[in-house]
């Protein structure tokens, strides 16, 4: 799986605006499920996300519930909104754990 920073954004946004409802698991209909798990292990990795519950299904597939954002999350995804930063980010391939301080540092210099 490559990592994209638009997915990222995306998830976040989603989790922000509370569009999953609590019980539910987490989906995005416009996005395939083994690439949001990729994504939201490495949001939950790299602590920019607090998941609840994970419930593992026979197809290898981990359905994960009661998502929120992390102090980290919240920081990461103001930086993500703003269009020159998230313009920024989106030429970079440095690795996640990276973006995230490059991007809020890009944000308080905006």
């Amino acid at each position: 799986m490559k990592r994209d920073i638009s997915i990222i954004k995306e998830i976040l946004i989603a989790i922000e605006d509370d569009l999953i409802k609590r019980g539910h698991p987490f989906k995005l209909s416009d996005i395939n499920y083994s690439i949001l798990e990729g994504h939201l292990k490495l949001l939950d990795y790299e602590n920019l996300i607090i998941v609840d519950d994970k419930k593992s299904l026979g197809t290898g597939e981990t359905f994960y519930y009661d998502v929120s954002l992390t102090n980290n999350g919240y920081d990461f995804i103001q930086a993500l909104k703003n269009k020159n930063v998230f313009s920024k980010l989106q030429k970079l391939k440095e690795p996640l754990s990276m973006l995230i301080p490059i991007a809020i540092d890009l944000l308080k210099n905006s």
